[in-house]
């Protein structure tokens, strides 16, 4: 064994040779050190364990929306400046935020909206659409096949009736 691997990460100790090694490892105290950092190790796993299937489980409630909404703010502002590599940070840092299972229904709900209107108005659309909803236009704009929501739609046949019902309601404004 070589002198850089006589390292004891539990004890935070290097050794120069393998016989003072072997004894430290044998040492009650290297084994004491050794159960308080696997009882740490366990503890901080099931902390995470635990923080990550609270942040499944919380609901968005009315005091994170502003939150939520205000990377489609920039996203708009980076569309108008026509800088689409930025813009495509934007739609990644929005996806983060938010499941493409909760923007399909959305983007129906706008769709519908839009058709019933014949028009893709977003100030006219803005007034019908509620206030946690009108990303989903914002989503619309970008080049379809640069937009994640519909690259995450696992359901080919739904997919193709997106595109379809975009193409239809680009072709009424």
């Amino acid at each position: 064994m070589s002198t850089d691997n006589l390292y004891c990460a539990a004890c935070k100790k290097k050794f120069t040779n393998e016989a003072t090694w072997q004894n430290h490892i044998k040492s009650a105290k290297h084994l004491a050190n050794e159960k308080k950092r696997k009882a740490n190790d366990k503890t901080k796993t099931s902390q995470l364990k635990q923080s990550s299937d609270e942040r499944q489980s919380a609901q968005p409630t009315q005091q994170t929306k502003p939150t939520l909404l205000q990377p489609f703010m920039q996203l708009l502002l980076a569309l108008e400046n026509t800088d689409l590599v930025k813009a495509k940070a934007l739609e990644q840092d929005i996806r983060a935020k938010q499941e493409s299972s909760s923007i399909l229904p959305d983007l129906q709900l706008l769709l519908d909206i839009a058709e019933a209107q014949r028009t893709l108005d977003y100030a006219r659309l803005e007034q019908e659409i509620p206030y946690d909803r009108k990303h989903v236009g914002l989503l619309l704009q970008l080049p379809q096949k640069d937009n994640l929501v519909l690259k995450q739609q696992q359901d080919d046949r739904k997919r193709e009736l997106i595109l379809k019902r975009i193409d239809h309601v680009l072709t009424l404004s």
